[in-house]
């Protein structure tokens, strides 16, 4: 992994030093540990779907005419709660993950699936709907990137009906967690999204940091502002790709960011909510805007590297590997 700084390496202000964060994180993501070193405990809250994928050689951008290919299909479990507990359960001694799923055929298959995943899982399951489905489509893979991807997620699914009872069956796990992590998803439907504002409530009554990944990549402009700042401002670890931030900030492209941009980016980050200077912004940028990451911290870019995306042989995953090491590394060394 090669790391790159912008500046000499130093201690900043809040206490975040850069070079004990980032020994910390190579040690953890170039060669993780068998089982997790430390005490830290980390309470997920995110969707769960069977994912259905594949990959094309053609380019979609680039055909004129319908696309005929014969290639290999996989069904797996997926979603946003699914790929961070498998990432942190490699750097966290405590793993919870609260997951709704539907109510058919599939439920006892994927309660049987759940019992082969890492960590600890409270399953809600909701009536009336089935489990939830993604079909992932990457195509251009004969190019030097990693193709575009193609997501079409299933609606109704159970994700959009998590309720305030299913986060109060969680309260215990967001309160003794170091770590918060939760995503954007639940946001975009309205019983979901107050069930989410709950816990994110319950973690500031207790003092449990949270981290909020900005997904989907265009919550920008699928959110009210005001929704989106709330949970900003609630939050002390922000991932986002440069995309994604630069649509916070009304930031034109075009991207991906180069590193420059992302400089300029960190400042404009910083004014975006009154308490956006306490929050550390981990921006992804480079190719697929995922090859370079860069921490951000009180409108400072404290530090850039890559994280290898490009040469990486297994795309699905790799932002969930790359982000649970920097999160158990940030704990490690910096009091949030």
């Amino acid at each position: 992994m090669e790391v790159e700084h912008d500046q000499p390496l130093m201690t900043h202000s809040t206490g975040f030093h850069s070079s004990s964060w980032l020994a910390a994180f190579k040690k953890r993501f170039v060669a993780p540990p068998p089982v997790p070193l430390d005490r830290f405990r980390i309470a997920i809250i995110g969707d769960l779907r069977l994912d259905v994928r594949t990959a094309v050689e053609p380019s979609l951008q680039e055909s004129t005419a319908d696309v005929f290919c014969s290639a290999p299909i996989s069904v797996n479990l997926a979603g946003t709660a699914v790929g961070m507990a498998r990432a942190a359960a490699v750097h966290f001694a405590t793993v919870e993950t609260l997951v709704t799923i539907g109510q058919d055929d599939l439920s006892l298959h994927v309660r049987d699936l759940l019992d082969n995943e890492p960590g600890r899982w409270v399953i809600r399951q909701q009536e009336g709907v089935g489990c939830g489905y993604v079909m992932i489509l990457r195509d251009g893979m004969l190019a030097s990137s990693k193709g575009r991807r193609v997501l079409v997620a299933s609606s109704p699914a159970p994700i959009e009906t998590l309720s305030i009872l299913d986060i109060s069956s969680f309260r215990h796990a967001i309160e003794a967690a170091d770590l918060l992590f939760v995503d954007g998803y639940p946001l975009l439907f309205p019983e979901a999204r107050k069930a989410l504002l709950h816990a994110i409530e319950i973690a500031r009554r207790t003092s449990t940091p949270i981290c909020f990944d900005m997904v989907p990549h265009d919550i920008s402009c699928r959110l009210p502002r005001e929704i989106l700042l709330r949970v900003i401002e609630e939050s002390r670890v922000v991932i986002a790709n440069g995309s994604t931030a630069a649509g916070l900030c009304g930031v034109p492209g075009p991207f991906p960011l180069q590193r420059g941009q992302v400089a300029s980016l960190a400042r404009l980050l910083s004014d975006t909510a009154p308490s956006a200077r306490k929050i550390l912004w981990i921006i992804r940028f480079g190719d697929g805007e995922m090859e370079e990451s860069a921490l951000c911290l009180n409108g400072e870019l404290l530090c850039a590297y890559h994280t290898g995306y490009v040469d990486a042989t297994q795309a699905a995953g790799f932002g969930d590997r790359v982000a649970a090491a920097e999160l158990a590394a940030i704990l490690e060394t910096y009091r949030l």
